[in-house]
């Protein structure tokens, strides 16, 4: 029996009343860390706040469509999918009060602009640096995250001084723990709005349940989940949300856009250029907008080329009235940016950061390096962007510019170094929005045609099979006795590397003569000089082939050359010139035959040593290096087995002993 409209109005009223206070208790439970021993208690809390959400949205399905409130009608739309992402946030909400504790890493640079700004009111970080302990470097960040933080910080601020005029005795000085939790707080609610933004732009071309299950799966199944609840403190939740608003904002307003429509694209533009610069790419989105305003502009000025009034002009111009409001709209957000720059930087325009090496290959490690690649870190990324490929010919003109900015972003972290500390290649969150359309498009694909899954798991049954049969055949691998999981585990991925990173392994394989598994064990680390004790350990991830095992005779550690050359892979930062330098020792033939060491550099004869008896030094000047990757060899006049003339049983074929091989800058040239 339903209730009078008089009294149904009553109680929608006290459940919204009840919500809100619910609202500021969970605010208060998360601001201040409470119950952290008890996580039952925040469970319970949290049960009883989706209990009164579960009621309003039971009272707004209740009435009448006609008397429903604009709240009412939003709950009353809300289905099975919508349900699943309430309870997806309720579980990254109860992760974030543990996962979540304070500032950290390049978060705190980001902190200490919107404690600068709401507490000082100025932007001089000279106290914030003495009393924070952060580097001191926040004027070379961007400032949109401290704008987008600034109402959780104002409220927790409030909320601190409402707890104080109560009886408590809590600091106020915009360092306290409660501060750096609002911004989390802010962050996690920006990104779930970029997660069900996301979801809206894949339920109208996928359906509710399957974008549902794709921004579930892209936000557990990758590092996004870790910035909205574990590492909030950096800008990368507020980056994909605000890619998020302006991809939405494009896509609903894309028939019959308004110059309303214009100014809130130029504001969603501005805003996520002002969190992360790089979003600036995403704008492609608006090109062909602006270029068919340019064309339709020039058409009417063809048309009236022969008038000279007023009303001529102005009716020749109002096809890019939209463009131009949409860009006065994005300046005006990302003013603050430029006020900014000036305060801190002293100028309108500043350099964002240091100076960063720049080349070429370098996409190969954004995306499969070890070292938080994209694809290696979130495997489900991969098939993500395949599935976004696969969208492209069932949307070309939204897929085709966001695969543009998706390009754009991994072309400017071709520029910078490694991530440091962090969770997945937290660098491409902006792209969000494509991981989840193309989640959606290949989950289609897959439902309609499940052969695709059975052949790719066939494939990759017989390839680990193939892979397990050449361990074996190597002798790396025994074929007979015991054999346990974890060495044939480790001696596949020592030969393939990370299965994701296999786009990369396979053409540096190709490129340096290496197996698969080198790409991920050289890893990223540049060096300025390269310095290596042969036989000390840490060298094995350099060596290619033609080297011996390590060991070690009194003090000295060292290895063997074996085989006619042995091969070297290192990565370094500058391009040279360098020196080569050897610690070594000849085989000693009965015969006393000299031994030539003639060194090579990626293809550059570089010169030929002779080799004293005993251990000595040698230099050799070297000109071929280059920045990345430089492949080293030695080739050796001549190799014997000791067996041959001796009555040692060792039948490899050495040569030379090393102890030390280093490549150093010449003189003039930056120390690392």
């Amino acid at each position: 029996m339903s209730l009078p409209a008089s009294r149904h109005a009553l109680a929608w009223r006290v459940t919204c009343l009840l919500g809100a206070a619910l609202g500021l208790r969970l605010w208060d439970l998360l601001l201040l860390k409470r119950f952290l021993d008890q996580p039952a208690r925040v469970a319970a809390w949290l049960a009883v706040a989706g209990a009164v959400a579960a009621l309003a949205w039971q009272m707004a399905r209740a009435t009448p469509p006609w008397r429903r409130s604009r709240p009412q009608r939003a709950l009353a739309r809300v289905g099975r999918a919508e349900i699943a992402l309430a309870l997806l946030f309720a579980l990254l909400l109860f992760a974030l009060h543990w996962g979540y504790q304070r500032a950290r890493s390049d978060g705190r640079e980001y902190f200490v602009q919107v404690r600068s700004l709401l507490i000082d009111h100025d932007l001089e970080f000279a106290n914030e640096n003495a009393t924070f302990g952060v580097r001191g470097s926040a004027s070379i960040y961007p400032f949109g995250a401290a704008l987008l933080w600034s109402p959780f910080f104002a409220a927790a601020h409030g909320w601190l001084g409402l707890l104080d005029a109560l009886g408590a005795d809590y600091p106020r000085d915009g360092f306290f723990n409660p501060y750096q939790r609002a911004v989390g707080l802010g962050s996690f609610l920006y990104g779930c709005l970029g997660l069900l933004l996301a979801y809206d732009l894949s339920r109208r071309r996928f359906g509710a349940g399957l974008a549902a299950a794709a921004v579930i799966l892209v936000c557990l199944g990758s590092f996004l989940a870790w910035y909205l609840a574990v590492d909030p403190s950096m800008p990368h939740a507020l980056s994909f949300a605000t890619v998020a608003l302006f991809v939405w904002l494009w896509d609903r307003t894309r028939t019959g856009r308004t110059a309303r429509h214009w100014l809130l694209l130029g504001a969603a533009a501005g805003l996520m250029t002002i969190v992360r610069w790089q979003n600036l790419g995403y704008g492609v989105l608006l090109l062909p907008d602006v270029f068919a305003a340019a064309r339709a502009a020039w058409r009417r000025r063809q048309r009236v080329r022969r008038r000279r009034d007023a009303r001529s002009l102005v009716t020749t111009a109002s096809p890019l009235a939209g463009p131009l409001l949409a860009a006065v709209a994005a300046a005006a957000v990302f003013s603050p940016q430029l006020l900014f720059w000036k305060l801190t930087r002293g100028g309108w325009l500043a350099v964002p950061a240091g100076a960063h090496a720049f080349y070429l290959g370098r996409w190969r490690d954004v995306l499969f390096t070890p070292d938080h690649g994209l694809f290696t870190w979130s495997p489900l990324l991969a098939f993500a962007l395949f599935g976004f490929l696969l969208f492209g010919r069932r949307e070309p003109r939204l897929a085709l510019p966001l695969l543009a900015a998706f390009a754009f972003q991994v072309v400017v972290l071709m520029s910078v170094g490694s991530p440091g500390y962090g969770f997945g290649a937290r660098r491409l969150a902006s792209a969000a929005v494509i991981y989840v359309l193309g989640t959606a498009a290949l989950a289609e694909l897959l439902l309609r045609r499940p052969r695709w899954m059975l052949a790719s798991l066939a494939a990759v049954v017989v390839l680990l099979n193939g892979l397990f049969a050449l361990e074996v055949r190597s002798g790396r691998l025994p074929g007979a006795g015991d054999l346990r999981s974890w060495q044939i585990a480790d001696a596949l991925l020592r030969r393939t590397g990370h299965p994701m990173a296999l786009p990369a392994s396979l053409w540096f394989s190709w490129r340096y003569g290496t197996d698969l598994g080198h790409y991920e064990r050289l890893g990223t680390q540049s060096f300025a000089n390269l310095r290596l004790d042969l036989g000390s350990g840490g060298d094995e991830r350099f060596l290619v082939r033609g080297w011996g095992a390590a060991e070690r005779q009194g003090a000295l550690r060292f290895r063997w050359s074996d085989g006619a050359e042995s091969v070297l892979l290192a990565r370094l930062r500058f391009d040279g010139p360098y020196r080569l330098v050897l610690q070594a020792a000849p085989l000693l033939l009965p015969d006393r035959r000299p031994q030539f060491v003639t060194v090579e550099i990626n293809g550059h004869a570089e010169g030929r040593l002779r080799l004293r008896p005993g251990l000595h030094r040698y230099e050799l000047p070297v000109s071929g290096t280059r920045v990345g990757v430089n492949r080293l060899v030695l080739r050796y006049a001549w190799n014997a087995a000791p067996k041959e003339f001796s009555d040692s049983p060792d039948a490899r074929r050495l040569a030379v002993q090393f102890d030390r091989l280093e490549l150093l800058l010449s003189a003039g040239r930056a120390q690392e």
